[in-house]
């Protein structure tokens, strides 16, 4: 996790203390109507997210998972959310009233 948290920090351009992963192992998931392994990532970002960089994350991010998972690309889901900050809280407050005050 912490070496897809540096590789997310370097392709969103945000620094790594931003960066949220969770990994959920051994999950009971089914794709495209087939047993076996497979993936599903939420991407979630305030901003830095469109079609032309969500493409490269989705080559990175399904790579990344292949290398180290097995799990193969076409067992990959990626959904990408570009976040508003009144809509994250984090230490007590919105990002977005933190990003005023500051």
């Amino acid at each position: 996790q912490v070496r897809l948290t540096d590789i997310m920090s370097a392709a969103l351009n945000k620094p790594r203390e931003t960066i949220l992963v969770q990994v959920t192992a051994n999950a009971r998931m089914v794709h495209a109507a087939t047993p076996g392994p497979c993936a599903h990532v939420w991407l979630k970002s305030m901003g830095h997210l469109d079609g032309h960089s969500n493409n490269i994350y989705a080559e990175k991010i399904t790579s990344l998972i292949n290398e180290m998972t097995g799990v193969p690309k076409n067992k990959t889901v990626i959904e990408f959310y570009d976040l508003h900050g009144d809509n994250i809280g984090f230490n007590g407050e919105t990002v977005a009233t933190a990003m005023r005050r500051s």
